[in-house]
């Protein structure tokens, strides 16, 4: 097995679930997965109180495999009868038969991420600030800036193709160039805690701010990353390295496959390894009849926290800015391959196809290259990104929001690159229904996708990419999010008689009164009940 073919078998374990939710994140009900896009939504939010009680999320993206299968993603994971090609099960020669290489002479990059969130909770602080606490389980995958010959030699099992290894031929004499190229694989669990407060509330001019503080604990993580490194295949069998710097990092895996770990080996001082992340987000909203959401009642001002009040906003944040140190000892190795001074031949290429770990890649590393050095631990950084976004209310319940999310690692192969994503979505909303049409544009992938999201009561359900999970045609990942909320909405006081003392304090409910008499009838007018 190639050195980034393991790599990348640790990307696609992580593809089951992910953190893409391009309808979910713009409803002004959507609880506490509009948090993680922007923590200051918690303040002035529709919710007193409310409990992401599960979500899960899973986006997968690439732009090098293609499936062209007779039938949908859906149908593949129901394992349901197929007329054509029997009974599918995990066996199934799936791969094989379906998934076609896309070549264009392009770079080549792909990404997985998966996220579940368990009894999250956001609380309203009177009626300027809100409070959160998150659990999250987060993992991610990318692959970055690949050369299609750098794809084809180190992701492929070349020489078990023809008798007469007819693709390292096809390959023979041409240069792969691997500089800034990057494999990486991130799981950690989060948990997370955010503060928001309105900041200015004046007119139409209405601003808040939120901050959020992350303690990431370390579950998986490992990368290959190169500076400046060319491959060129001179031999069916020896491969000729210009290295100006490669360094790959990973976690014993004896140690993660052993039956024997305890919940203190994730969680507790045994852990893998831990670390920090902020995130920080700011909100604009302009409220042309501001006056209407304000009332008295009790003898104070109140406002109506119940609805939405702009006429538009706009947003922007920076979320999941933030490391995870892995240090255990005897678990945690980096090596760092330094420039050679002439170039290498790698004479026997082909012993990689038998190599079944990262130790073996390790010891090959170690004693291939001259000037190696190594270290018994590393850190990776999680996927930061800027997140832009406007929402205008075109009508009674109908909007359409824009947002523009941007990656902010570099391509050191130490972190994530999350996919730039452009979406555009109208959706109709309500406080116990909301109805969405992301229409989304990726960077790097030159995809457009469209996608739908319903909240339905206390459940939602969503993805940004319809065409990959339900159509048979020719697609490139695909997405889909889901999940159900506990909330205590806010609530307009109510004052059924009109007296502007609200029904909780009316004594006299079926009588207008005085508000200096509890509600009751000032006969005297002396404001003394």
């Amino acid at each position: 097995m190639r050195l980034t073919a393991l790599l990348l078998f640790t990307l696609s374990i992580f593809s089951a679930f992910a953190q893409r939710q391009n309808g979910l994140v713009q409803d002004n009900y959507g609880g506490y997965a509009t948090l993680q896009h922007n923590p200051a939504n918690l303040a002035d939010s529709r919710f007193k109180f409310n409990m992401n009680v599960l979500g899960l999320n899973a986006h997968v993206q690439n732009n090098f495999i293609q499936m062209e299968a007779p039938h949908s993603m859906y149908k593949f994971f129901q394992l349901s009868l197929d007329s054509n090609f029997g009974k599918q099960d995990l066996n199934y020669p799936f791969e094989k038969i379906y998934m076609k290489e896309r070549l264009n002479g392009k770079n080549k990059f792909a990404y997985a991420s998966a996220s579940a969130s368990v009894l999250s909770m956001q609380f309203a602080l009177k009626d300027k600030a809100g409070f959160s606490i998150g659990f999250t389980t987060k993992a991610y995958g990318s692959l970055n800036k690949f050369s299609e010959n750098g794809i084809k030699t180190f992701l492929q099992d070349l020489d078990t193709i023809g008798p007469n290894k007819e693709n390292q031929e096809r390959l023979l004499g041409e240069s792969m160039d691997m500089s800034k190229a990057g494999v990486a694989a991130l799981a950690y669990q989060q948990i997370s805690f955010k503060y928001a407060r309105v900041v200015k509330d004046k007119k139409h001019d209405f601003i808040k701010i939120g901050l959020g503080l992350d303690y990431n604990i370390g579950l998986y993580g490992s990368y290959f990353s190169t500076k400046e490194a060319a491959f060129d295949l001179v031999g069916i069998d020896t491969l000729n390295i210009t290295n100006s710097g490669i360094e790959f990092a990973y976690l014993n895996e004896d140690y993660l496959s052993s039956p024997t770990r305890r919940l203190n080996d994730y969680f507790g001082k045994s852990r893998l390894g831990r670390g920090l992340g902020v995130n920080l987000g700011f909100v604009y909203e302009y409220r042309e009849n501001s006056r209407d959401f304000k009332y008295k009642m009790d003898r104070k001002t109140h406002e109506d926290h119940s609805v939405n009040k702009y006429t538009w906003k706009v947003a922007a944040s920076l979320t999941d800015v933030g490391f995870v140190n892995f240090n255990k000892a005897g678990v945690a190795r980096k090596v760092t391959i330094n420039p050679e001074t002439t170039p290498l031949n790698w004479n026997d290429f082909d012993e990689a196809d038998s190599w079944s770990s990262f130790k073996e890649v390790d010891s090959f590393a170690t004693s291939f290259f001259s000037n190696v050095d190594t270290a018994s631990k590393f850190t990776m950084f999680t996927p930061a990104a800027l997140h832009l976004a406007a929402d205008y209310k075109l009508m009674n319940n109908l909007y359409v929001a824009a947002n523009y999310s941007q990656n902010l690692i570099r391509n050191n192969g130490r972190g994530v690159k999350t996919p730039n994503v452009l979406t555009v979505t109208p959706r109709y909303e309500r406080k116990w229904f909301t109805a969405a049409l992301p229409i989304s544009a990726s960077r790097f992938y030159n995809i457009v996708n469209v996608g739908a999201y319903i909240r339905a009561g206390l459940f939602y359900i969503g993805s940004d990419n319809l065409g990959g999970l339900f159509t048979a045609k020719k697609t490139n990942g695909f997405n889909i999010y889901t999940g159900f909320n506990w909330p205590i909405h806010h609530k307009r006081l109510i004052d059924s008689d009109g007296d502007e003392v609200s029904d909780n304090f009316d004594k006299c409910p079926d009588y207008v009164g005085s508000k200096y008499t509890e509600g009751c009838p000032d006969e005297d007018g002396d404001k003394v009940r």
